[in-house]
């Protein structure tokens, strides 16, 4: 249940908390003091917020198994997240990080392997790691979405272009390396002329005067 509170201010006293999705409004007196209706209030949690579940299963890791989070609590935690996972942007480390619910469900299967290898300390004290990984995350997805428009650059042909010697060129500019440069066999007949001999003489002779006849 992504619940947005009656207070706008978190300091003041809230009196209900409101989910963002479906609109219900819940009396926080009566999530408090009974233990039905907090059973009902991480259902509806799971059901209505997106990554509902993990997110209530991730709450639960700022207490410990002697000293549960309280509802209030829990409520409270939920609160902070909702503005980022609405937004599916996170403010880490001076910047702005893209987070589509991608990468908060891996965030939140990260924290949970944290968790049970050890290597993350418990209780939670603050949203720090979270935000740590999703960051980690985002900045991976950014990487190879670079990557992967660069290298659609490379080998997509642009519009209107033609594969000239397995490269991709612009029709016009196709057109004029075409037609004005030789073709590789006519180029190699005219290196050949110019390495051979002159034509002695006396045949150029004859051939003139083979030709004054035939004019005659």
């Amino acid at each position: 249940m992504g619940l947005l509170l009656g207070s706008r201010q978190l300091s003041h006293p809230i009196e209900s908390a409101v989910c963002p999705w479906c609109h219900y409004e819940v009396p926080l007196i009566a999530l408090f003091n009974d233990a039905e209706a907090r059973a009902a209030f991480r259902a509806l949690a799971e059901l209505s917020m997106p990554l509902g579940a993990r997110i209530t299963r991730y709450v639960s890791l700022f207490g410990t198994a002697r000293q549960r989070v309280t509802t209030r609590g829990e409520l409270l935690l939920i609160a902070q997240l909702l503005p980022d996972l609405q937004r599916r942007v996170i403010t880490h480390k001076g910047r702005d990080w893209n987070a589509p619910l991608k990468v908060w469900d891996e965030a939140f299967e990260e924290v949970f392997s944290a968790r049970d290898s050890g290597a993350l300390e418990l209780p939670l004290t603050s949203h720090g790691y979270l935000y740590a990984v999703i960051q980690r995350l985002a900045d991976r997805h950014e990487a190879q979405a670079e990557a992967k428009a660069e290298h659609s650059k490379r080998v997509s042909p642009v519009r209107g272009a033609v594969q000239v010697r397995g490269g991709a060129m612009a029709i016009g500019d196709a057109l004029s390396t075409a037609l004005g440069s030789k073709d590789a066999t006519l180029a190699a007949l005219d290196e050949r002329d110019k390495q051979a001999a002159p034509m002695p003489e006396s045949v150029r002779e004859k051939f003139a005067s083979i030709k004054k006849g035939a004019v005659a």
